[in-house]
């Protein structure tokens, strides 16, 4: 059960880390103002997701998404 747990922090982190490199070339195709509100409404997703988990694979899912999203706006913020 231990080993399982670490998969949540552990996932948010894999997916920040899967969108870092591609979203300075996004904001120069689309804009920063609709990258950021696709990184927003991917939070949100993700948000939905783990509160309505019924199971561990969901959890981990909407954490991922969580994450993602997050590795988005925290780029364009700095950017800003």
């Amino acid at each position: 059960a231990a080993a399982t747990g670490t998969w949540l922090p552990l996932s948010n982190t894999l997916a920040i880390t899967a969108v870092s490199p591609f979203v300075g070339y996004l904001q120069d195709l689309f804009g920063r103002r609709t990258i950021t509100l696709i990184g927003s409404v991917v939070i949100i997703v993700g948000l939905v997701l783990i509160g309505t988990a019924h199971t561990f694979r969901q959890a981990v899912t909407g954490i991922a998404l969580s994450g993602a999203g997050a590795g988005i706006c925290e780029l364009t913020a700095m950017a800003g």
